[in-house]
């Protein structure tokens, strides 16, 4: 069955952006090679990740990611099976002052959350937004 979490958390102060640029190309390079999909974002201090995959290799992947010391104050917001594959693919991003509004990645990000239940998608879709506008 699939499976899908997502959150919100704080990154580390400590973080460089070197760090956090080598840290979401590791996870995008990690999470395509596993067939886990969906979409990471950094922005400014914070971490968004919905992820989806097998139940069961999501939520050892969740229990990986509460214990990961580069983030902390972690929100679950989502956490349900999904009918549907809407992920075509793993991708994470930076977004930065100059990167922000993007028409057309708010759009790729948007389609990763077609899978979840309207309330759910409501919610992702606010949590994009305010990282992204």
């Amino acid at each position: 069955m699939r499976y899908a979490i997502s959150y919100i958390s704080t990154a580390k102060t400590t973080l460089t952006s070197i760090d956090v640029k080598e840290l979401l190309d590791k996870v995008e390079l990690k999470n395509n090679s596993q067939n886990i999909t969906g979409i990471l974002l950094s922005s400014d201090t914070n971490f968004f990740q919905l992820i989806e995959g097998e139940e069961d290799v999501i939520k050892e992947l969740y229990t990986h990611i509460q214990k990961d010391s580069r983030h902390s104050n972690l929100i679950k917001f989502i956490d349900q099976p999904v009918t549907k594959n809407a992920y075509d693919g793993f991708l994470s991003q930076v977004v930065t002052a100059q990167t922000r509004y993007n028409d057309k990645n708010l759009t790729q990000y948007l389609h990763y959350i077609e899978v979840l239940d309207t309330e759910s998608r409501i919610a992702v879709r606010r949590v994009i937004e305010a990282l992204i506008v």
